[in-house]
């Protein structure tokens, strides 16, 4: 019955909604899905909004479909008004994903990294969107400046202080460290030593919910560090 609606008719919401419910299935009528992105995305990607871009991107890389140049143009156009942190999060995971289909990578990774730097300055993400945050961000290869990473680190590290990081699991707080340990700035990044302090902590008091996973993400990044005080906490994991 979809396919037989004209292209003329679909809507941006209709074309979210028809993409995200087969992307929550992880399955989709490929005929129909072909005359979705070949014939419908064209027509309505420049009237979607942040949000239906976001959507639309995500539940293509679900399906594992490429993405389609123009969502990403559109994309580098509207993200720089995107005020949700999910919407952010899920173009950055569809982007380390979908690199080949972007089609100027330079001007859309500029746009995201001005994005969360201003957004994280007036509304920061909740403490659970954090850990999903970094990760995407470190593992779509978004070359963003310093003073982002800046931002989104230093964040982490007031969640610790603020005590609000009990939301969070060991295993998204060692990713969270490999990540931050990775891009962090030896000279301009003091967040960094008190996120570690966190973790440590952390694993101080939870040594049995470790994995050996966990552990090992911990200790190279307290390595990398000179974090020396790990050493009793990892013994005693």
């Amino acid at each position: 019955e979809l396919r037989r609606i004209p292209v003329d008719v679909w809507d941006a919401k209709c074309l979210t909604l028809c993409i995200n419910s087969y992307a929550m299935g992880r399955v989709a009528h490929e005929r129909l899905l072909s005359r979705v992105v070949e014939e419908v995305i064209p027509q309505l990607v420049g009237g979607l909004s942040g949000m239906q871009i976001a959507l639309v991107a995500h539940g293509l890389t679900r399906l594992k479909r490429p993405v389609p140049p123009s969502v990403w143009l559109r994309a580098q156009n509207v993200v720089e008004g995107l005020e949700d942190w999910q919407q952010i999060t899920l173009i950055l995971q569809s982007y380390g994903k979908n690199q080949a289909t972007v089609m100027d990578p330079e001007a859309l990774c500029a746009a995201l990294g001005r994005r969360i730097r201003t957004l994280m300055a007036s509304r920061r993400p909740a403490v659970e969107t954090l850990p999903v945050l970094v990760y995407a961000l470190w593992k779509s290869d978004v070359p963003v400046d310093g003073e982002c990473w800046d931002a989104v680190g230093q964040a982490c590290a007031d969640a610790f202080s603020d005590e609000k990081s009990v939301k969070w699991k060991l295993s998204e707080v060692a990713n969270m460290l490999s990540a931050l340990t990775s891009v962090y700035n030896p000279n301009a990044s003091p967040w960094i030593h008190d996120f570690a302090g966190g973790v440590i902590n952390m694993l101080w008091g939870h040594p049995s919910s470790a994995t050996a996973d966990d552990l090992i993400k911990i200790g190279a990044a307290c390595g990398k560090l000179g974090r020396t005080d790990a050493l009793v906490v990892l013994e005693k994991a």
